[in-house]
C-alpha cells in the first residue's frame, strides 16, 4: 500500500490525488485509536463495503448519489437504522479527516445524510425486574463459576460487561473500608472505557461483593493465573467483551422468566438507585454516565 505521506517525502511535492484507501490510512495513522484492532475492524467494514459499491477513487470524485446508494444498500439488507447511521458516521469521519489533513476542496458526500424512519425500528432495552434479578442471583450462586461471577458483579454494580471482563486483580480492593473495584483504561493492555467519565471507583455490595470475592479466591488457587481477573475473556492486548456477551446472554435465556441481556443490568441499577433516592450525580458516578467528573479515579 502506498501512503500519501510516503509519496510526499519521496517526490518532494504533495500528491495530486487522495483516494479512499489513502484517506483510510490517514485516519488510522492520526486517530487516537487507529492502532487498535477493534477500531480498524469497525472502520474497514463500511469503507470496504462502500468501495465495493463505488470503487477506490479520488475523494473529490465521490458523489452524494453514491453515498445515498450505500445507505439504501445497507437498508435493503435489513440492517437497523442505528447500524446504518453508525457506519455512515464512520465514512463521514474518514472523509472529514482526509479533507482537513490534505487540504482538499470538496464536499463530504456523507455529511447530513437522511435515513428514513431513523430510530423508529430500535428495540427498547428494558431493565430486569426484581423477580428476574432474584432468579439470576440464585442461578449464579448455584453455578459459582467465573462466568456467573461476572454476572453477579454486574447485577449489583450496573457496570458494563466489558468493564467487568477487563478487570485485573490490582483493580480489586476487598479489604478497604468500602470494598470496591477500579474501572480504568489501559490501551497497551487492550482495556478501554466508553467515555472519559467511565473511569471510576465502584463500591461492592450484595451479589457484586460475593462475585468479586469468589473470583479473587479462585484466582488465588490457580497457579500462573495471571493478573486478569477473568482470563477466559481477557489477555494482554485484547478484552473479549463481545465473546463474553454472546455466551452469557445465551445462558441467561435458559433461565425461566428471564428476558433481558447483560446490558439490562445497567438499566435495572439506574432504576434501583433512583427508587432508593440516590442523587443523580452519585448515580452517574457509580455507573459512569453523564459528563461531569464526579466519582472519577
Amino acid at each position: 500500500m502506498r501512503f500519501p505521506w510516503e509519496r510526499l517525502y519521496r517526490d518532494g511535492e504533495a500528491p495530486e490525488e487522495i483516494t479512499l484507501t489513502d484517506a483510510r490510512a490517514t485516519y488510522f495513522r492520526l486517530h487516537k485509536e487507529g492502532g487498535e484492532e477493534r477500531f480498524q475492524r469497525d472502520t474497514n467494514l463500511p469503507v470496504d463495503a462502500f468501495m465495493a459499491l463505488a470503487g477506490d477513487r479520488p475523494l473529490p470524485s465521490y458523489t452524494r448519489d453514491q453515498a445515498n446508494c450505500y445507505r439504501d444498500a445497507m437498508t435493503a439488507k435489513g440492517n437497523k437504522t442505528a447500524t446504518v447511521r453508525r457506519r455512515l458516521r464512520v465514512l463521514s469521519a474518514v472523509f472529514n479527516m482526509a479533507k482537513r489533513e490534505h487540504s482538499l476542496t470538496m464536499v463530504n458526500p456523507f455529511e447530513g445524510i437522511i435515513i428514513a424512519r431513523d430510530g423508529i425500528d430500535a428495540t427498547p432495552r428494558l431493565p430486569f425486574s426484581l423477580e428476574e434479578l432474584r432468579t439470576l442471583m440464585v442461578a449464579c450462586r448455584k453455578s459459582d463459576d467465573d462466568r456467573r461471577h461476572i454476572l453477579s458483579i454486574q447485577l449489583d454494580t450496573g457496570a458494563r460487561l466489558s468493564e467487568i471482563v477487563g478487570l485485573r486483580r490490582e483493580d480489586v480492593f476487598l479489604t478497604d473500608t468500602i470494598p470496591h473495584i477500579i474501572i480504568r483504561a489501559n490501551r497497551a493492555l487492550g482495556r478501554r472505557v466508553k467515555t472519559e467519565v467511565s473511569a471510576r471507583r465502584v463500591p461492592l455490595v450484595g451479589e457484586a461483593l460475593w462475585g468479586t470475592t469468589r473470583a479473587m479466591a479462585e484466582a488465588a488457587k490457580v497457579k500462573d493465573h495471571g493478573e486478569w481477573l477473568f482470563p477466559r475473556y481477557a489477555t494482554d492486548g485484547k478484552v473479549k467483551g463481545n465473546h463474553a456477551s454472546a455466551t452469557l446472554n445465551k445462558w441467561m435465556k435458559t433461565l425461566p422468566g428471564v428476558e433481558g441481556t447483560t446490558h439490562s443490568f445497567r438499566h435495572a441499577m439506574r432504576d434501583r438507585m433512583r427508587e432508593a433516592g440516590i442523587p443523580e450525580d452519585i448515580r452517574d458516578a457509580i455507573d459512569g454516565h453523564g459528563t461531569r467528573p464526579c466519582g472519577r479515579i
